[in-house]
This record gives C-alpha cells, structure tokens and sequence, in this order.
C-alpha cells in the first residue's frame, strides 16, 4: 500500500510539472525549437548522467545477478509488447497509422515517465535497474521499431542503437561499477546535479508536447483509447501476472512493472516524424496515455502489493 501512496503522490507531482510546461508553451514561453532542444539535452546528458550516477554505487553479486535478469525481462516485456500490439491490425486500414499506434503499444515511457517513478519507489536501485532496460529499449526502437514504421531494415540503425548515449553512459559506468572506479568529488557532485534534472525537465518537455495536441480529437479518438488500454492496462497486467509467479527480489519485480505501466513513449512522436509514422497518432496515443496513466499506475502497484 506504501508504494501506491508513494507513487499516486509522485504522479500527481509529476503532473503538475506537466501543467507548467502546458501552460508555459501556451502563453508562448516555449517554442518547438526550444522544447526539442530541451527534449534532447533530457534524452542525452541528463539520462547519461543520471545512468553513470546510479553505477556508482557499491558492487555486490547480487546487483550483478539482478541486472541480467532484469536485462532478459526487459526484452521479454518488449517482444510481449511486439505480440499484443497486432491486435490493432484489425480494421485498421492506414500503414502508417496502425504502425505509429503499434510502436506506442511497444515502446514504453522508461526515460521520461519511468525513472522517475523508479526514484521516488525503489530509489537508485531502481534505475540501476532499468539501464538493462534501456539496452533493449534502444536496440529495438532503432531496429524493429524503425522496420516497423518504414517497412525495411536498414542494418546501419543498429550502429546508431548502439552509440546512443544511454548505451555509451552504461558502458562507461558498468565497467566503473564492476572495478569500484569513483568520480573525484567534484565531478561526482556534477553528475549528480545533471541527474537530479531528470523529472523536473522531462514532465515540463512532456507538457509541451501535449500542448501542441489537438486535445478533442485525441480523446474522442476510438483507437487511442485502445492503445491506452493495451500498453497501460493489458501488457502491465500480463507482466504483473508473470512476475508474481517468479521467485525474484521484490526491487526487480516492482521496477520491471513500472517500466512495463510507462505511458506511450515519447519517441513515438519523435521516430513517427522522422521515418514517415502518423505524426498525429502518435501524439494523441502519448497525450491520452499520459494522461490515463495518472489512474492506472498506481492502481496497478495496488494490485502488486495484495499479491507479492
């Protein structure tokens, strides 16, 4: 009950972050220009620091071991996420549609919505965590993700994938992790800065990016909803059930189910414009289930808590 308190509490707080950056773009103290800049200074320096931050804890075996299985319930859930989202091939008629509604079925929320979450429940353990997550979540959305949008692989993407900065920070850091390598003071403290900018940047860009939705069309929109209840209500569920039947540390099984409940991704506006997705699907399906996720998140780690 705890963790639902505690996490009810963190999303209402996150929302208000939200409604500053709604209000901000809409009074017009926000451009695009700016909130992609911001958007991308979140995606790429603060995730980075907030990743090398959390790998300079102390090592022990069992955070070893928790992080490989992590990395394998992460592409698990992905894949699940791969199989349930074919359910929105039916009726659908639009390729580019049903492909921007499939990746928001897929891609979770983990940068902007999940960590923190993972900060406010399990702490630093959390996103420790979640940087298995993030390993999968870039290699796919560059590979199966873009195939999926484009109708084609191109091989190249997986270089991209893998030269990310999420990918390189954990490279950096999990060596430094495993050696017990610390940053000086200074640089410790710096790092440390940049990663507390994490929910309070990346809820003010995600009130931007709802800002520009056309909010009427979004919510009397049959298949956003849809997608809503299939990345927030069904995949979650079915991760929940998996989870309950495994013998793992609760701290895996609560960060698996918060990264597996995150809203549409982000990057389902952002890969949807650059390789040719519905630009405006993906931006109901992330607007609406942002927004619903203020209901289902919690109620979920309500659920979790009557069964582990």
């Amino acid at each position: 009950m705890d963790s639902a308190l505690t996490i009810l509490s963190q999303v209402v707080m996150m929302f208000v972050l939200i409604a500053v950056g709604f209000v901000c773009y809409r009074i017009g103290m926000f451009t695009n220009r700016a909130n992609k800049q911001i958007s991308n200074f979140v995606l790429t320096i603060v995730t980075a620091a907030l990743i090398l931050d959390t790998y300079q804890t102390d090592s022990n075996p069992k955070l070893i071991a928790n992080l490989g299985i992590c990395f394998v319930l992460s592409v698990l859930v992905l894949f699940l996420g791969v199989i349930v989202s074919l359910v929105l091939k039916w009726k659908g008629k639009n390729h580019d549609t049903i492909a921007t509604e499939r990746f928001g079925t897929i891609y979770p929320n983990s940068a902007y919505m999940g960590i923190p979450l993972l900060l406010a429940t399990v702490g630093e353990t959390g996103v420790f965590y979640a940087s298995a997550f993030f390993i999968a979540f870039n290699l796919m959305t560059w590979t199966q993700g873009v195939s999926l949008l484009t109708g084609k692989m191109d091989k190249k993407l997986i270089l991209t994938a893998i030269t990310s900065p999420a990918i390189i920070s954990i490279i950096i850091g999990l060596p430094m992790f495993l050696f017990q390598i610390k940053f000086p003071a200074p640089v410790a403290s710096a790092v440390s800065s940049l990663a507390g900018l994490m929910t309070p940047l990346s809820m003010v860009v995600s009130g931007v990016f709802i800002a520009q939705t056309n909010l009427i069309k979004a919510f009397t929109s049959i298949r956003v909803y849809i997608v809503s209840f299939l990345k927030l209500i069904l995949i979650p569920a079915i991760v929940l059930m998996i989870l309950t039947i495994l013998p793992l540390d609760y701290e895996v099984k609560l960060t698996m189910l918060i990264l597996s409940a995150a809203p549409c991704a982000t990057g389902t506006m952002l890969f949807a414009s650059r390789f040719g997705g519905d630009i405006e699907t993906a931006s109901s399906v992330f607007t609406v289930s942002t927004i619903l996720c203020i209901i289902t998140i919690p109620a979920l780690i309500m659920v979790s808590q009557l069964l582990w």
